[in-house]
């Protein structure tokens, strides 16, 4: 995702931006998968929105969650030791996965998409997605895929696909995308389902995790 979203003029304050993410973010209210989650937090990590899917995804009410920073739940799993002692407004990773513990005192990998949410031209917090990973998935994104089966997957797409999935990536529509490239969305839709057959992927979850790989590479 995008490390800088601007802020819509209809915003007046930073907390009213933070707990309507989907201004920003306008593929959050487009995509109502139920194994993703929307949501926001303050500069202190702190969730000030989560969308009514993170009940599944967390496996507690999200409103346990609001005003609650995330650091109360990780666990002591080494994949967390970055984030125990970094504010979270000052992460610089587009995503990361974190392990933490649900209300039920399970263990939950949890793979966390962030971008940086504006007010005055400063950081007021984060908002962005959240997937609930199984044990597998997990292993998946805990670097698995080898660099070079990466790199060969980005290296079948055609530069008008890359642009394509690059915007889809930053949280654009298809609309926004024809529009801002020129071209139809039939177009946009074409190029976006040969991408994702060359990358070997078929959801956009999938999609977002492979290509936020290879864009780390």
């Amino acid at each position: 995702m995008a490390s800088l979203v601007s802020e819509p003029e209809s915003a007046s304050n930073a907390l009213e931006r933070l707990q309507h993410p989907s201004w920003f973010l306008p593929i959050l209210a487009a995509s109502p998968n139920e194994d993703i989650a929307f949501y926001s937090m303050d500069c202190e990590g702190k969730f000030v929105y989560l969308s009514p899917s993170a009940k599944e995804v967390l496996n507690q009410d999200p409103k346990a969650w609001l005003g609650r920073s995330f650091r109360e739940a990780l666990t002591e799993s080494s994949c967390n030791a970055h984030f125990r002692n970094t504010r979270p407004i000052d992460f610089i990773e587009s995503s990361c996965i974190l392990e933490i513990l649900d209300g039920l005192g399970n263990r939950l990998s949890l793979k966390f998409w962030t971008t940086t949410l504006m007010h005055d031209d400063r950081p007021v917090g984060k908002a962005g997605m959240i997937q609930r990973l199984t044990g597998f998935e997990a292993d998946l994104q805990g670097q698995c895929i080898p660099i070079a089966d990466l790199r060969a997957k980005a290296n079948l797409l055609s530069e008008p696909e890359r642009q394509v999935i690059d915007m889809v990536f930053d949280g654009k529509l298809n609309k926004t995308i024809a529009r801002d490239l020129a071209v139809s969305m039939r177009t946009v839709e074409g190029r976006r389902s040969k991408s994702m057959k060359k990358l070997g992927v078929t959801t956009f979850a999938e999609l977002i995790q492979v290509w936020g790989r290879i864009k780390e590479l």
